[in-house]
């Protein structure tokens, strides 16, 4: 949600964090094998990364039956090609001020969480890139039954647009500010040895103009868009810990505006739906995760559909006590406003690890790859991110923290108008909490 979040390549495994928008289409097809209702609360499955620490963990600031978690991070990150520029590249430190408040509920049954944040960057010689981010969520759990819960939640957020991204405008002079508006609620129902999750989401999305080198606000009305997404999952747990699972879902993105391509204007208004069946599995929280395989399709206005098999899934293998390996695997349709392309056929794959060299201090390294296919374009791009880092709780109240990103962007192709680049970041970050 921030520019911060991209370093979470080195605490945990993440998905590309050069994605701008989350497109409902690209929620994990399975779900981990887990109960709901007061039995969720049991300590199943964790990680290095996740295991409470109760001698270091923040204690809050009880407000009746509510923990309010004030939270104040600052972060100095060095970056050797901020444009993400292939040649005459330039530097640039930038530092970050992260505000963040999170109110949890304390009750046996039922939870409500709120949270809010900013993000406030600023470069010590490239000012024009400086930026304001900021959040507002909140989350319940309804628990109807043992067997039976209702989840809703939404949020609102302003971010923005960096050098390096896929759709960043190549003449822009400053990033482009986006909001974005999200809903999603989800049931869950137990009967036996059969589970449905059955949910619905909505993600809107809204672009200022961009300021361009040429003097002139370039307008992105075009790229303003709805996302509605809806499906249902439905398990059957044939073994203790093992469930096989299918789950269809079906999506419609409503853009507000055709797009001017040559003297044409074009629609990129399409829906599409996804197939999968696969297997989750929970081998006593030391191995635990889910694959699956299955079809995607999405049929545009103006636009070729595309179309084509998706598999993938996520791992965790906790070695030992001290030790987790994570792996996942994702295959979907993403959005893109290049000139020509109706979307991209975005392959991601990657792994992590987490060890805890001492009780408080945690180490990391991850690498991603994706690989992004433009269709209807011979236009194909690589990411390559590899990252290590070190995260040390000096006690409850105060984090400090460490890390080294490479990125590597290849693209190819006569409809590429992107630059091939390295990027190489270095951020040391401190965090203080109640």
């Amino acid at each position: 949600m921030k520019k911060s979040v991209a370093w979470m390549a080195c605490a945990a495994f993440m998905p590309l964090a050069l994605t701008v928008s989350t497109e409902a289409s690209a929620q994990q097809a399975g779900q981990p094998l887990v109960r709901t209702g007061p039995e969720a609360t049991a300590v199943r499955g964790e990680t290095v990364a996740t295991r409470a620490r109760p001698e270091l963990d923040p204690l809050g600031v009880r407000l009746g039956s509510f923990l309010l978690y004030p939270k104040l991070a600052t972060d100095m990150t060095w970056n050797d090609n901020v444009f993400a520029t292939r040649n005459k590249t330039n530097d640039d430190v930038v530092f970050d001020i992260i505000p963040e408040l999170a109110l949890q509920s304390d009750w046996n049954n039922h939870a409500l969480n709120f949270s809010t944040g900013a993000d406030f960057g600023r470069y010590a010689d490239y000012s024009r890139l400086d930026y304001e981010d900021y959040f507002f969520a909140g989350d319940g759990r309804l628990d109807i039954t043992r067997d039976s819960a209702l989840f809703a939640g939404g949020s609102f957020a302003r971010q923005h647009e960096a050098p390096g991204q896929p759709d960043f405008p190549g003449d822009a002079k400053r990033p482009t500010e986006f909001y974005q508006t999200n809903g999603f609620v989800r049931h869950v129902q137990r009967l036996g040895q059969f589970r449905g999750i059955a949910d619905a989401s909505i993600v809107r999305l809204n672009y200022d103009s961009t300021d361009t080198f040429s003097g002139t606000n370039t307008s992105n009305t075009e790229r303003d868009r709805t996302v509605y997404a809806g499906g249902y999952r439905l398990g059957y747990e044939f073994l203790p810990s093992y469930e096989a699972y299918v789950r269809g879902e079906g999506n419609w993105r409503d853009y507000d505006d055709r797009e001017t391509v040559g003297a044409e204007r074009v629609g990129r208004s399409s829906d599409g739906f996804s197939a999968v069946t696969g297997l989750a599995l929970d081998l006593g929280g030391v191995v635990f995760g889910d694959v699956y395989a299955g079809y995607i399709a999405q049929y545009y206005d103006d636009f070729n559909n595309i179309d084509g098999f998706t598999a993938g899934g996520t791992m965790t293998w906790n070695v030992t006590t001290l030790t987790t390996l994570n792996a996942r695997l994702a295959r979907v349709i993403q959005d893109t406003t290049q000139a020509g392309s109706p979307g991209i056929l975005r392959t991601t794959g990657g792994l992590s690890a987490d060890h805890e060299l001492l009780r408080n201090l945690i180490l990391t390294s991850a690498l991603t790859v994706t690989y992004d296919d433009y269709e209807e374009s011979n236009r194909a791009d690589y990411y390559y991110i590899g990252g290590i880092g070190a995260r040390y709780l000096m006690n409850r109240n105060l984090y400090g923290s460490l890390g080294y990103q490479l990125i590597r962007h290849t693209t190819s192709g006569s409809d590429s108008t992107a630059n091939s680049y390295w990027q190489n970041l270095i951020r040391i970050g401190l965090e203080a909490q109640l």
